[in-house]
């Protein structure tokens, strides 16, 4: 698969998703799951959920096609561009 390949010219696209964006979310997850986040950045969404106590695994390599994870659900904030 040939991947798409975006010029940023310089610019960040790096949007960080803050405590409060999750707390909409929280009533539909169950602390059984497995949640993948398959974006994961910084890492900050998955710190934010396990702080909540739910197990998170993630793609710290950023690309979503190289991995096959055993998950229950995915909760992401993927990259913008």
């Amino acid at each position: 698969m040939k991947k798409l390949q975006i010029q940023m010219n310089g610019r960040t696209d790096k949007f960080q998703t803050p405590k409060i964006a999750i707390a909409p979310l929280l009533p539909f997850l169950k602390k059984e799951w497995v949640i993948w986040e398959c974006a994961w950045g910084g890492g900050l969404l998955a710190e934010h959920l396990k702080e909540e106590n739910f197990q998170v695994i993630g793609n710290t390599n950023n690309d979503f096609f190289d991995e096959n994870p055993e998950f229950n659900c995915v909760v992401t904030n993927p990259p913008n561009s």
